[in-house]
């Protein structure tokens, strides 16, 4: 090895070292809530859970994280969070920052109001979204809604979907790195070619 190649060597274990450090916490687990919630309509007025377009949480939009959090989230059990009132028929795009507890925050991108055998007292609703923590990482997350409309409760269950979203810096340092290699590559074939 000539000492020209020792500083590249040396900048593509730096970016691989760093990449592999930006992801090395990922999220895990999941959590529920509980609080109280009214079906609105498209203007935002009470209505029937069987008519109901949207959801008002009401009480400051304020959620209790139920005790059995798991992974991630097991710190913020029993803790409060923060939720934002919402349509979901029609759906109008990803509501940023949807909900969000001590060092969490989920941004939801879908939506779909499930069918109920008894649409009259229930309302369950699904969807997905991008969970995100104060340290940078985010994750696809999947939840499920219930709203009873005799108590005028819910629950909520959110967790950690399938795959995780790479962070940009993550993507950048991989994508420098690979960059780098193929250059030496390409570098050293030349010169056994002359």
């Amino acid at each position: 090895m000539n000492k020209k190649q020792s500083p590249l060597l040396a900048a593509c274990a730096m970016a691989a070292l760093m990449a592999i450090d930006a992801g090395a916490t990922p999220i895990t687990g999941e959590f529920g809530m509980i609080g109280s919630f009214m079906p609105v309509n498209a203007l935002g007025n009470p209505t029937d859970l069987a008519s109901a377009t949207g959801i008002d949480f009401g009480n400051g939009d304020r959620f209790r994280i139920t005790s059995s959090a798991s992974g991630s989230f097991e710190p913020v059990a029993g803790g409060i969070g923060y939720i934002k009132d919402f349509q979901f028929d029609p759906f109008g795009g990803s509501i940023t920052e949807f909900w969000s507890t001590r060092g969490f925050s989920f941004d939801m991108t879908s939506v779909e109001k499930l069918a109920s055998s008894d649409p009259v007292h229930f309302l369950i609703l699904e969807g997905t979204g991008v969970i995100r923590d104060d340290d940078g990482h985010s994750v696809a997350g999947t939840w499920s809604f219930s709203g009873n409309g005799g108590s005028g409760t819910f629950s909520w269950v959110a967790g950690v979907g399938v795959r995780d979203l790479p962070e940009p810096a993550t993507m950048a340092l991989m994508g420098m790195g690979m960059g780098l290699l193929g250059w030496q590559k390409r570098k050293k074939g030349r010169r056994e070619q002359d």
